[in-house]
């Protein structure tokens, strides 16, 4: 008894937490590994987003393309329209001056 009460009187040993820990080290290369994985499938899906960006951007081109054409056509035709206006004004005008 007299061996086991000096045992008791010490302080107990104080753990190292600094000491890595066998299971430690390959969650560390697991976390390495996906951290890579994350980075490729970030920098595939930014080269698809990139690439869907591209086709929206041709595709925006080509119906401005086609919007500006219209907007001429319906330009023309307005000034068309006002010339035909002003044509039957200065008619019905030449016509009351006739009478008058």
């Amino acid at each position: 008894m007299a061996g086991s009460q000096a045992t008791m009187d010490r302080p107990m040993a104080q753990r190292d937490t600094n000491k890595a820990k066998r299971a430690s080290a390959p969650r560390a290369a697991v976390a390495s590994h996906r951290a890579v994985s994350n980075r490729v499938e970030a920098a595939s899906d930014a080269g698809a987003r990139i690439d869907g960006l591209l086709a929206e951007i041709s595709s925006l081109k080509t119906q401005l393309a086609a919007t500006e054409q219209k907007l001429a056509e319906l330009e023309s035709q307005r000034i068309e329209a006002l010339n035909r206006i002003d044509w039957v004004v200065d008619s019905l005008h030449n016509l009351l001056d006739r009478e008058g």
